[in-house]
């Protein structure tokens, strides 16, 4: 016990408010930590979902040209149902997030640049973890 409260005031925590002060300021910083490797998360989840939806629209584009250019073309439609409802979806939900379509090496930058983000994050999460192990 004598040894902790050395351990303490070597590092500045003079009294149990103090002490109490720097527990709380450190779960907050943890949790602020967790919340941003979270919302990182979301945004890779969604430009990967993304990617599949460009991916989609870039394998079926020939089938649904084809198909706006002969709408009369009622075999070709059945024939092709599932590829036809498959790209209508990709194509909303990419005009939902943007203009035009993306290149698929911009998202896959900036899926790079997220998980860089993410890993910095998550290293010091680490650190944090670390820290405890050492102070407790």
């Amino acid at each position: 016990m004598a040894d902790s409260i050395i351990k303490l005031r070597e590092q500045g925590i003079n009294s149990i408010t103090q002490l109490d002060d720097l527990i709380k300021k450190s779960a907050d910083d943890r949790q602020e930590l967790l919340d941003k490797i979270k919302n990182i998360e979301t945004k890779m989840k969604s430009l990967s979902q993304d990617m599949k939806n460009i991916n989609t629209i870039n394998k079926y584009r020939e089938i649904y040209k084809y198909h706006k250019k002969n709408l009369e073309d009622k075999q070709f439609a059945e024939e092709y149902y599932s590829e036809l409802s498959v790209y209508k979806i990709a194509a909303k939900e990419i005009l939902e997030n943007y203009k035009k379509l993306p290149k698929t090496k911009e998202i896959l930058s900036n899926l790079d640049k997220l998980q860089e983000k993410k890993n910095n994050f998550l290293t010091l999460f680490s650190i944090g973890k670390t820290m405890k192990i050492i102070m407790g």
